[in-house]
């Protein structure tokens, strides 16, 4: 039997998933549900209680917008203050939206520039999702979570403190775009340091029997 919270989360999902159908062109809404259940799926209902589902709907909208075309390697960043005026939902926080391939450290080391700017992070949402795409970067699918034949990509959703000035905006925007650059270098790299680690191991082996 579900719990209250977990009813109620379901609950709110529904409605998400009914604006979708409302709002979305035909086409669209299988893989905007999709994506839609799948971004809210690990998120504890405590945090989807507190949002009013026209900005959670608003929210996981604009993430999806943002990841309609990717090239392999690249990485998305969008850092702004949404109000509903502008981008058709509102927060009281700033919000902070990457996608990008899913590599190890991604969270950490956004959440430490996050900090690095003094600013507290209220809500972080990290859904990894299988999709597809033509040749053009241009999203076609998003298969379910385990599907083995897609493409593996994180979405990383920050909510932290309201900024109002666009400079301060784009100055983070930036600083999280060196930031994952340098975590894709250091991803890339770290195969090559092991396989000269490990050779380094079996030279030094090789000196001990010999001096043995």
């Amino acid at each position: 039997m579900s719990t209250q919270p977990e009813q109620a989360k379901a609950e709110i999902l529904q409605q998400i998933v009914a604006t979708i159908n409302e709002k979305v062109p035909e086409d669209r809404r299988e893989q905007v549900e999709e994506f839609a259940r799948q971004y809210y799926q690990r998120l504890a209902p405590e945090d989807l209680l507190e949002l009013e589902p026209d900005d959670l709907y608003g929210a996981v909208l604009a993430h999806w917008r943002l990841a309609h075309r990717r090239q392999p390697g690249e990485a998305k960043v969008r850092v702004y203050s949404p109000r509903f005026e502008e981008h058709g939902w509102r927060s009281r926080h700033s919000i902070v939206e990457i996608v990008t391939d899913d590599m190890p450290f991604l969270v950490d080391s956004v959440a430490m520039e996050l900090n690095r700017h003094g600013l507290v992070i209220h809500l972080p949402i990290h859904p990894v999702v299988v999709v597809r795409r033509d040749k053009a970067g241009e999203l076609t699918e998003v298969l379910p979570p385990d599907a083995k034949d897609g493409i593996l990509e994180s979405y990383l959703h920050f909510e932290v403190d309201r900024q109002s000035d666009p400079k301060v905006l784009d100055k983070l925007r930036s600083e999280i775009e060196r930031i994952l650059g340098d975590v894709k270098a250091s991803t890339e790299d770290w195969p090559k340091v092991r396989e000269q680690v490990q050779e380094i191991n079996r030279k030094l082996e090789q000196v001990q029997r010999r001096e043995r």
